[in-house]
């Protein structure tokens, strides 16, 4: 699969979860936003920036920035003007993981399925489960 067609199945999967869950959920048309679906609940919306997530030593990993197009890679921050939220989408563990836009990292996100040693710093990734969490 080319990136293009793993981040539609990504964003699929969320509209899926989220449906599932209850939640309205619009989508923009066309691609300038930030924000990938608006989640509607009880009034309010919610921007929601859908990633793709692998997992990489024992961590369901997702970028949190932007990649630019420049030839460094170098990645801009998403605001909290732009999105409101994350959910991630990982395949391998086939579950959405749901971080807020001021919770998040400034590149990536590391949500650790396993510790040799646990420390207070660890994210766990079943306590950023969409499922047990409200957006």
């Amino acid at each position: 699969m080319n990136t293009k067609d793993i981040g539609d199945t990504a964003e699929a999967r969320v509209l899926f979860e989220l449906k599932s869950m209850g939640y309205a959920v619009l989508t923009p048309f066309g691609d300038n936003q930030a924000y990938d679906l608006v989640i509607e609940s009880d009034g309010k919306f919610t921007k929601v920036q859908v990633k793709s997530a692998t997992v990489s030593n024992s961590c369901v990993q997702f970028n949190t920035d932007r990649i630019s197009q420049r030839v460094d890679n170098s990645g801009t921050q998403y605001s909290s003007d732009e999105i409101d939220c994350f959910i991630a989408y990982c395949s391998q563990t086939d579950s959405c993981y749901y971080l807020s836009v001021e919770d998040a990292p400034k590149s990536k996100a590391n949500l650790r399925l396993s510790a040799k040693r646990e420390t207070s710093r660890i994210r766990w990734a079943d306590e950023y489960l969409l499922s047990d969490n409200e957006p």
